[in-house]
């Protein structure tokens, strides 16, 4: 089972449990993404699943009190990204990929290019941190599902 087809079970669980209408919608906005229809959506987003990076500024659009989780790789934690969520007045939720669930470009799921340097040493190494924030991430289900309905029941 992928991470879709388990969120797509924890919301319809989600709406048995509370007579919602909780619905799931993928979205890919390209350079050529009208920001009108970027704002409308994230208008009506309680709940956004997104990667480090500029989309996370699209929360600003959402109503006051949604959820927010930033999936990241191993060791990559970008400190501001917290605090700019919650100062929107948003709940933030972090999915931290372990390194076994964690593939830098060019290298098996689970190598690490930066073999015993600690989190705080790779944040300092422009390198390693470029490494972290590029690399690919395979969610753990039961790790994710716990995310999920948190920031779920969250709003």
């Amino acid at each position: 089972s992928d991470v879709r087809s388990v969120t797509e079970r924890i919301i319809a669980e989600y709406n048995r449990k509370y007579r919602a209408e909780v619905g799931l919608d993928f979205v890919h906005w390209t350079d050529q993404t009208p920001f009108a229809t970027q704002a409308g959506i994230m208008g009506r987003t309680r709940v956004f699943i997104t990667t480090h990076g500029s989309a996370l500024n699209h929360c600003m659009f959402m109503e006051t009190g949604g959820s927010v989780i930033e999936v990241n790789a191993h060791q990559f934690r970008y400190p501001l990204d917290d605090l700019i969520i919650l100062q929107q007045g948003h709940n933030y939720f972090r999915y931290s990929a372990s390194m076994n669930e964690t593939m830098h470009q060019g290298m098996q799921l689970g190598e690490d290019p930066f073999d015993g340097m600690s989190a705080s040493r790779c944040n300092a190494n422009p390198h390693c941190i470029v490494a972290r924030r590029d690399a690919g991430v395979h969610m753990n289900l039961q790790k994710w599902s716990e995310t999920f309905i948190q920031a779920l029941e969250a709003v």
